[in-house]
């Protein structure tokens, strides 16, 4: 029951949803063995690592490693929520079954989640360098056995984490005004260490000429690979051995050494789990599904004064946020606090190439479409914006004041975030690359108004789409498809007529462009505005 939960899969239950959810795990499955074949062949053939056809076993280990960081991460959050926080642990408590019986089964899956998840990502990726440096025949099976081995010792070590994580996010999530602090720390301590790292690099870049100088950064990086972070590279000898350039061990003895170290973990965390964690598990899972009822605050009460109906509902996105609702306005969020660090360092790498005009013309093409792109595709999450309030948008179109009040609201974070990344990804952009400032003020209000015409496109798309039933199933994807692929279609547009403009010279193409920009802001504007005065006069005919 767990497992058809986790894993959506259901042959009986919606056998299309689940062969097409297969299929894509197949297609992912391919195209990361075939991109990793190309990739590691073309490396070996161009000497890129060595003077002979050979690609040092740190290169896949440094992906290894980067993807079982960030799945580790992963995998100790949704086992947190599985654990801790799901809500049928109010039924499963109630059942005549120990604690450890539902602690070890929600591990259990958790194991053949994670299996999955290396089968169909870190086995094409070192099948692939496995067969361009001729590894034995026998090893190939032995992945399989490697990675399952891997995904077991992976889940056991989440395990002893997961509690303390539990806390410590428990706590944090009590004490809301320290996490905005600690994620702001946390985001400028990362984006201190990309901007130093970006700042490193010499503003002319030459890596034909001086191979010999950049050769010996990349040999430096592989050996403080191996030399700092020795235990991934151990367990990539135990998964895949490790060529030498003239030929290939199977079974190196750093592979042993990383198979004892691991097999050591793995065997005690069960006993870790069942004597000393389970009971703090148990009483854990009680407090975290049913201690959140029943309590009543303490606190003096507020008096409740009215707000306008725009201030109000400005509040109520407001609370959303708090309470941890609008996941689109999430991973928006994020894309945009990238957005800045990616214009900088792609400024910084153009800035040292020694460019043609023609070289120039593709550069802030390819720079535009890049901003379309991310800034676009990212508002296309605001087309489920009012389906996913369900009751609670049904209930605010009932209210006696136009639907504005209501919708633009929706418009004000996202617009603000993005907006302002925009801006600044723009002049970080210019100043690293070389652009005028004429021209990068043009550039940022051109993106700002795609950006927030596509915004109330996508927001058009989901209170008005032509077959959306709000509350039906699917209603969503539907409106957020539409904007997915306008976001697609204006942004190849665009960057296609801007190449065209681009041969007038450099404001008088940056003019242009504002002009597309406010052409596609007014129709998005316009459209939005009459679709709200339609939706209006429904509403008070019903």
């Amino acid at each position: 029951m767990l497992f058809r939960e986790k894993s959506h899969l259901s042959f009986r239950g919606d056998l299309k949803r689940t062969l097409v959810k297969l299929m894509s795990l197949l297609v992912l499955f391919l195209a990361l063995g075939f991109l990793s074949y190309g990739a590691y062949y073309l490396a070996a053939s161009f000497n890129v690592f060595s003077t002979v056809f050979y690609v040092p076993l740190a290169v896949p280990s440094m992906v290894m490693a980067f993807l079982l960081l960030f799945g580790f991460l992963s995998l100790l959050s949704g086992l947190r929520r599985s654990l801790f926080l799901s809500p049928d642990n109010k039924i499963l408590l109630t059942y005549p079954c120990t604690g450890s019986t539902l602690f070890l089964a929600r591990l259990a899956v958790y194991f053949v989640h994670e299996l999955g998840r290396n089968f169909v990502v870190q086995f094409p990726l070192l099948l692939g360098y496995m067969a361009v440096m001729g590894a034995p025949g026998g090893l190939y099976p032995w992945l399989l056995l490697a990675l399952a081995f891997l995904s077991f010792f992976e889940v056991m070590l989440a395990s002893l984490f997961v509690i303390p994580y539990h806390l410590l996010a428990s706590f944090l999530e009590e004490r809301r005004a320290l996490r905005l602090p600690l994620l702001i720390a946390l985001f400028l301590a990362l984006a201190g260490l990309f901007v130093a790292a970006v700042l490193l690099v010499p503003d002319s870049v030459d890596i034909f000429t001086n191979w010999s100088y950049y050769s010996r950064i990349v040999q430096g990086i592989l050996n403080g690979f191996k030399a700092y972070l020795s235990p991934f590279y151990a367990a990539t000898t135990f998964l895949v051995g490790e060529p030498t350039g003239y030929s290939y061990q199977a079974f190196p003895l750093l592979s042993l050494y990383a198979f004892l170290g691991m097999a050591l973990l793995a065997s005690l965390s069960p006993l870790f789990d069942v004597f000393v964690l389970n009971p703090f598990y148990l009483r854990l899972s009680s407090g975290s599904a049913l201690g959140g009822e029943g309590k009543v605050g303490a606190g003096k009460g507020k008096e409740n004064r009215p707000l306008p109906p725009f201030v109000s509902a400005l509040k109520k996105e407001t609370l959303l946020l708090k309470s941890g609702g609008e996941r689109g306005l999430v991973s928006l969020s994020l894309a945009f606090l990238a957005l800045p660090l990616l214009a900088l360092a792609l400024g910084k790498l153009f800035h040292g190439m020694d460019l043609s005009s023609r070289g120039r013309y593709y550069v802030e093409v390819l720079m535009l479409l890049i901003f379309l792109l991310v800034s676009l595709a990212s508002a296309s999450a605001l087309a489920r914006s009012f389906t996913e309030e369900g009751m609670g948008y049904l209930l605010s179109r009932s209210y006696p004041r136009p639907s504005f009040f209501f919708i633009l609201p929706k418009l004000v974070f996202p617009g603000v975030i993005g907006s302002l990344s925009l801006v600044a990804s723009s002049f970080l952009y210019a100043l690293f690359y070389g652009l005028d400032p004429a021209s990068s003020a043009l550039l940022a209000a051109s993106l700002v108004l795609f950006y927030l015409g596509t915004c109330l496109s996508a927001l058009a798309f989901d209170f008005v789409h032509p077959s959306s039933t709000f509350l039906q199933d699917g209603s969503s994807l539907k409106g957020e498809r539409a904007a997915t692929l306008l976001a697609f279609l204006v942004s190849a547009a665009t960057a296609a007529l801007f190449f065209l403009y681009r041969n007038e010279g450099v404001l008088p193409s940056y003019l242009k462009l504002l002009a597309l920009a406010l052409l596609y802001g007014g129709i998005s504007a316009a459209i939005f505005y009459l679709k709200g005065r339609y939706q209006g006069k429904e509403e008070a005919r019903r």
